[in-house]
């Protein structure tokens, strides 16, 4: 890729991709890709090359299938759009069971972990924790702008 180019390709990725494509819905994300495409594309090859290298890996029959980048479902439905808390789940894990633990050890590890969730999905219960408002705010625009987007006051693009 040319240096002179790269400009203008991170230009479309920033206005096109992390913004658009994962809050659509997802029946519509390969046509709207297109639109988008045709519309913002400047006439280079590293550009179409690009586009081509999107296309296969995150639209077409992909690498990656749109149901698992696509947050819209996540949105509309109250679910979170990130997989922060079975990271934080994963790491907690991995850093309370060691490798190669005695067994009797690694049965105590699981005990406490038990009673841990357990305590977590009581609290979740009662929601004693609460999201910060700016995620709160974040979301309702979201879905505000999924409203205007039905309406059709936005369009695809």
């Amino acid at each position: 890729m040319e240096l002179k180019t790269a400009p203008v390709i991170i230009s479309i990725v920033l206005k096109c991709l992390p913004v658009n494509k994962p809050l659509i819905p997802a029946d519509i994300v390969e046509s709207t890709w297109t639109d988008i495409m045709d519309l913002y594309t400047p006439d280079d090859v590293n550009a179409t090359e690009f586009n081509d290298y999107l296309v296969q890996t995150y639209v077409d029959i992909s690498l990656y299938g749109i149901n698992i980048w696509n947050v819209h479902d996540a949105i509309i439905n109250d679910l979170p759009r990130t997989n922060n808390h079975v990271e934080g789940y994963n790491s907690r894990l991995k850093s309370n069971f060691p490798k190669h633990s005695h067994i009797y050890h690694f049965i105590e590890l699981l005990r406490d972990e038990h009673l841990y969730q357990h305590h977590r999905a009581e609290e979740s219960d009662m929601q004693i924790r609460k999201r910060k408002k700016l995620y709160n705010n974040i979301d309702s625009k979201l879905k505000e702008l999924h409203e205007e987007h039905i309406k059709g006051t936005i369009t695809n693009v």
